[in-house]
């Protein structure tokens, strides 16, 4: 019998030669083929898939997180890899670093560009950033800046407040002091509307943000020459775990009465009482909004069970500049919604900083969520509370479907904070965050 060589090595080179040999690289191809529509597969091979729609209902599941680790299982995936990199090399210039003193992108100028607030990142490892010390806020009973006095140095009027929306709508300053002796600011410059609990979970984009196992973007991202990402996917879930990690099978229960009993879905520090941050500038796209949300997991199924860990607040910005808050009681039928609040104006061709914030208080003896939504309309470190809610029940009426009341409060926390948004062809992003707050119950 005649022997046929194996011509897959062969196949291989000849098409990385006509890769190269049109200056393409493997990300581009991804990017490019996003737009092609999808075939129809099982349920099971949809949850590598975050954009599958199923045949039945046309459902879109939002979300599909893996903590597996894609390994190399070929000398021919090795090869590649290492041309995709000194391509990258090659042809990528480096960002130019703020507030170092260094011509680090070498076109002979230091830290062109840069602001007052632009700040160094630090270097990159797969641990939270520490701690930074807060300044002591005044009239809140904390200590806040981790010295062992309780407002020190505060006179008997010195009371945090904050923005307040007047029944118009519109913003109004009641701050008792400036607001630059009251400022605060994360590790990449952005002023935080509330403190990072003290040892509290946090987390940030890092510059190569497929090296942080606690990122799951579930799409290509693109580094700019500023630093910034680009992303050209129309359909975008990009999922943040605690340093708990995420582990479904620690999930006990989908049921929405025990988990509030529970306090937690996955483990004891999932994200509760959070500011959820990012810049976006959105170059192209029509039609649809960010949204920033938290306390849930995965984001899948229909109704009961599997819908059930897919409950969420959602804090949208459109990207017409409407502001408003949603409710998902369950995935994917189980949505309410709240007023719209603020409108920053149209936000395409320009940075916009978002933020969305959730933390329990607690009013004659029950516990409901307070909402918040902020926007840096001008890219200026300049924050206006654009949108807020405080759930208190009587806000749905879909939450038996997973066992607990028909207007359920989501009181505990879930194992996934996520950035997401449709319809957006390109968008570039920054200085994204995920932080636990202080002096919240």
């Amino acid at each position: 019998m005649k022997r046929i060589p194996n011509s897959k090595p062969l196949l291989v080179s000849a098409i990385l030669a006509i890769l190269f040999s049109f200056n393409l690289s493997i990300p581009q191809l991804i990017q490019n083929s996003e737009g092609l529509p999808f075939n129809y597969v099982s349920e099971s091979a949809a949850k590598s898939n975050p954009f599958y729609k199923s045949a039945a209902d046309q459902v879109i599941y939002d979300y599909f997180p893996t903590t597996e680790k894609k390994d190399p299982n070929s000398n021919t995936n090795q090869m590649i890899n290492q041309l995709i990199d000194s391509l990258i090399q090659e042809k990528v210039a480096r960002p130019e670093i703020c507030g170092d003193g260094q011509d680090n992108d070498g076109n002979g100028q230091i830290d062109e560009y840069c602001t007052v607030g632009d700040v160094p990142q630090g270097d990159d490892n797969n641990q939270s950033p520490p701690v930074v010390p807060e300044q002591e806020i005044c009239g809140d009973g904390q200590d806040n800046d981790g010295n062992g006095q309780i407002d020190e140095n505060c006179n008997v009027g010195d009371v945090l407040k904050t923005d307040s929306i007047s029944s118009d709508n519109s913003v109004s300053q009641v701050n008792s002091k400036s607001a630059d002796e009251k400022k605060s600011f994360d590790k990449f410059g952005v002023v935080k509307i509330y403190p990072t609990k003290k040892g509290g979970e946090q987390w940030y984009i890092k510059s190569d943000p497929n090296s942080d196992p606690r990122f799951s973007p579930q799409t290509t991202m693109t580094k700019n020459s500023d630093g910034s990402f680009k992303i050209k996917s129309t359909k975008v879930r990009m999922g943040v775990f605690t340093s708990s990690g995420f582990h479904p099978e620690n999930i006990k229960t989908l049921n929405h009465n025990k988990i509030a009993l529970a306090g937690y879905m996955q483990s004891p520090n999932d994200w509760k009482n959070v500011e959820i941050t990012g810049y976006v500038k959105l170059n192209s796209g029509n039609n649809d909004n960010f949204v920033w949300y938290a306390r849930g997991g995965r984001h899948t199924g229909f109704g009961s069970p599997e819908g059930c860990e897919g409950v969420a607040y959602k804090g949208g910005l459109f990207y017409s500049g409407a502001t408003r808050w949603e409710k998902e009681q369950y995935h994917s039928g189980g949505y309410v919604f709240g007023e719209f609040g603020k409108n920053i104006g149209p936000i395409k061709g320009k940075w916009v900083g978002f933020k969305v914030i959730m933390y329990n208080v607690v009013q004659d003896h029950k516990t409901m969520v307070k909402l918040e939504l902020w926007v840096d309309k001008n890219n200026n470190n300049n924050w206006i509370k654009a949108a807020e809610k405080t759930d208190k029940g009587g806000w749905g009426n879909s939450g038996r479907e997973c066992g607990g009341k028909a207007d359920q409060i989501i009181t505990w926390g879930g194992p996934i904070a996520a950035f997401r948004w449709d319809g957006a062809t390109n968008v570039d992003i920054k200085k994204f965050s995920v932080r636990e707050i202080a002096f919240l119950s």
